[in-house]
């Protein structure tokens, strides 16, 4: 008869110590390393936001300037207000500086209107001071014309000063042969130049 004897008993085995130094240091260690990446990371993250804040502060301060060369340059009325429809003008002009005049050209081939035809456009100066010329197949058809305009950015605070409306009377053709139409002129001021 045979009997199998079991010389190696787990209960006989030293006890493994779970929290010895050599563990306790490798875990302190990885943890200092982990701290010490992020850490460095949050200072490389720190280092490059104050230089974006210190370059953003430099366009604020550029742009504060500029606003304040603006706002000197603004028109005054008479109670040393700031003259409203000429500054919105003014910040209109600006905006279409930057296109120069196309942004104008754009503005009269979007607002056709039947009847109405455009034969002269000039714009001058630096606050882009108009007069338009043209032809209508009625008088009612100018005010029309005007209130399309009207709603576009650029003419924001713009007023006409002079409104000539009047019958051709170069036409050579006997009055009941002529055209019936009117020609017109708007000005914002009187001094602008025609190009």
């Amino acid at each position: 008869m045979s009997s199998q004897i079991n010389l190696f008993d787990p209960r006989l085995r030293p006890p493994r110590q779970l929290f010895s130094a050599a563990v306790m240091a490798a875990a302190l260690s990885i943890l200092f390393l982990a701290l010490v990446i992020v850490y460095g990371a949050a200072q490389y993250k720190t280092s490059q936001l104050q230089k974006e804040m210190a370059h953003s502060t430099g366009e604020l301060a550029s742009a504060q300037t500029s606003l304040a060369q603006l706002a000197a340059r603004l028109p005054v009325g008479p109670q040393g207000q700031p003259d409203r429809p000429r500054a919105v003008r003014a910040a209109a002009a600006l905006d279409a500086a930057r296109d120069g005049y196309a942004s104008y050209l754009e503005m009269f081939a979007r607002h056709r209107l039947p009847g109405v035809s455009i034969t002269s456009i000039a714009i001058a100066g630096a606050d882009h001071e108009m007069i338009i010329r043209g032809k209508a197949a009625s008088a009612a058809l100018v005010p029309r014309y005007l209130r399309e305009l009207a709603k576009e950015k650029l003419m924001h605070g713009a007023s006409f000063a002079v409104l000539d409306l009047h019958r051709p009377q170069t036409d050579p053709a006997p009055p009941a042969m002529r055209a019936p139409h009117v020609v017109f002129e708007l000005r914002t001021t009187t001094g602008a130049r025609t190009q």
